[in-house]
Parts: structure tokens; sequence; C-alpha cells
């Protein structure tokens, strides 16, 4: 995809206006190649979940799953009582890998799990853990551990981009 069609595909998902104007010049594989931003990464891979060539959305939810549970030693350390993103990572992970599909318990277990970890949105953990019990905004759970690592954001998200990279394989 050359620079103008990536343009156009990424204004037509409404993708923010600072990744659109990152993007500006670069082709889809160059734009992917450089990208330090983990959010993005994982936001763009759940716009295209289940399109030919893309992951799909229980992979990316593992990567997030994965992402989130960096950060429950920090959440767990300040809310050692609060079990509730732990257990909606636990319950996202079970739905990634049962085929997103085992039936009306695991699907109950989930919403619970995302209501639970939504209401204490504000937990960098707990935020993370919702948008990945969620499947949704997967990219939340590197921004949030970035800020539960306590190291700087740009580093951590360069380091979970590349993960990204390693582990998401998407289309030339």
């Amino acid at each position: 995809m050359n620079s103008k069609e990536l343009l156009v595909h990424l204004r037509a998902l409404r993708a923010c206006r600072e990744a659109v104007e990152w993007v500006n010049g670069k082709s889809f594989r160059q734009a992917w190649d450089q990208c330090d931003r983990a959010d993005w990464m994982l936001w763009l891979c759940g716009r295209m979940a289940g399109k030919p060539g893309w992951p799909t959305r229980a992979e990316i939810v593992l990567v997030a799953c994965d992402f989130a549970e960096r950060a429950l030693p920090h959440f767990e350390k300040k809310y050692p009582d609060d079990k509730r993103p732990r257990k909606a990572i636990e319950a996202a992970r079970e739905w990634a890998k049962s085929g997103a599909a085992s039936g009306q318990d695991a699907a109950k277990k989930l919403r619970a799990a995302a209501a639970a970890a939504a209401a204490d949105a504000y937990a960098a953990a707990a935020y993370a853990a919702a948008y990945a019990a969620a499947a949704y905004a997967a990219a939340a759970a590197a921004a949030a551990a970035a800020a539960a690592f306590r190291k700087k954001k740009e580093e951590v998200l360069k380091e979970f981009a590349n993960e990204v990279r390693k582990r998401l394989t998407v289309p030339d």
C-alpha cells in the first residue's frame, strides 16, 4: 500500500490525527517497520482483524493480555485486595484461547470481568485489562503498562512495538 492509499485507508478507519500526520509520505511497510507506537499498531490490527493477511482478534487479545499482565505487579502492589484486573485478563485469555466462541459461560465471565475492571478504569492496569477483556482498543494495554512501569512512555511503547512486529503478521 503506497502512502496515498495508506492515508485514505487510515482516514476511513478514523485514525487519530497524530497517526495520520506521522504516516504522511510513508508506505504501509515503511510505517509498520518504523512505528514506535505499539498502541497505534494494535489499534490498526484490531480494526483490520479477520481480514485476509491480518491477525485474528484472538491473537491481538493475547498480545494485549501479555502487555496488561506486565502492569499487574504494580497495580496489585498498590491494591493488593483488588483481583478484578487479573480476572479480566484471565477471562480475556480464556476467550482468546477457546476460539472466541466457547459458549455463554465464557462470554458471561468476560463481560463480568470487563465490567468490574472498567469500574476502576482510572487505575492503569484496570484500564488496560478492561480493554483487553473487551477485545477493543487493545492498544490501551501498552499505554497503561507504560504508566505502570514508570518508564518513559516512548521507551515502553517502542519495546512493545518491537514485540508486536515479532508476534503479529500483517500484509505488505
